[in-house]
This record gives structure tokens, C-alpha cells and sequence, in this order.
């Protein structure tokens, strides 16, 4: 068994390292012109999507056997994506409501987004300091 500031270790590069791969992942597919996500390519982009799925079930599971925390860091990772993907679009759709309550250049569809955007940018800063504190939590757990 690892001491104390190897299992931390383990935690916290399994945790950023997620957070890199998956980005990477993301610029690659998302953000870049010509990713490997094509219409043109529907073989590529098919067997690319199960290989990212397949990686980010697969490995924390595999992990769970060798490095228990690493496992740990890489859920934990998954889960503080999902915990800010919803706190984020319930503050969007508070703030577009809130804009096309109050006649927002949009108010006739969704509301005005420039408001919901505005409510974004607070709920981030407050789930960065929430965050923030709950990691640490979990850092100080790890023995």
C-alpha cells in the first residue's frame, strides 16, 4: 500500500489528467475545423466516439483494481463536470427567464441570453469557490 502522499498523488493526477484528455478530446472534435467527428468520415468518427466512451468507462473501472484513488480521481473528475454542467444550465435558464421577464432584447422566444450568460458567469465564480472546498474535503480524507 502507498503512503499518504501517494495515494494524493495518484487522486490528483488521475483528476487534472481527465480533465486534459477529455479537453483535448473536445478541441480536437469540437473546436477545430475538420475534427475527426466528419460527416466524411462516418467509420472514423464512429469508432473514435466508442474509443473515448469505452476509455472513460473502462479506465476508472481497471484502475479501481491497481489504483484505487487514481479510480477515485477520475470519477470524481466525471462528477464535478456533470455537478457544474447542471448547476450552469439551471443558472441559464433562470437568467434567460429572468431576461425575458423583464424585456430583454429576445423576450418573445427564450428570453434575452445576454442575462442568462450574466447569471452564468456568477453561478461560476460561486461553483469554483464551492468546488474549491469540497476538493479539499476530499484531499484531507484521503489517508
Amino acid at each position: 500500500m502507498a503512503d499518504r502522499t501517494g495515494k494524493r498523488r495518484d487522486f490528483w493526477f488521475a483528476y487534472a489528467a481527465w480533465f486534459v484528455l477529455n479537453g483535448t478530446w473536445f478541441v480536437i472534435n469540437i473546436i477545430l475545423p475538420g475534427g475527426i467527428v466528419k460527416l466524411s468520415m462516418p467509420g472514423v468518427a464512429l469508432t473514435a466516439t466508442w474509443l473515448i466512451i469505452l476509455l472513460n468507462v473502462g479506465v476508472p473501472i481497471a484502475l479501481a483494481f491497481t489504483r484505487p484513488l487514481a479510480a477515485v480521481g477520475t470519477i470524481t473528475a466525471i462528477g464535478t463536470l456533470f455537478a457544474f454542467v447542471v448547476a450552469e444550465g439551471v443558472l441559464f435558464v433562470v437568467g434567460a427567464r429572468v431576461g425575458q421577464l423583464t424585456g430583454g432584447p429576445n423576450f418573445e422566444a427564450l428570453g434575452d441570453p445576454g442575462t442568462g450568460l450574466l447569471f452564468v458567469g456568477i453561478g461560476l465564480i460561486g461553483f469554483v469557490i464551492f468546488a474549491v472546498f469540497v476538493l479539499r474535503i476530499i484531499h484531507r480524507q484521503i489517508r
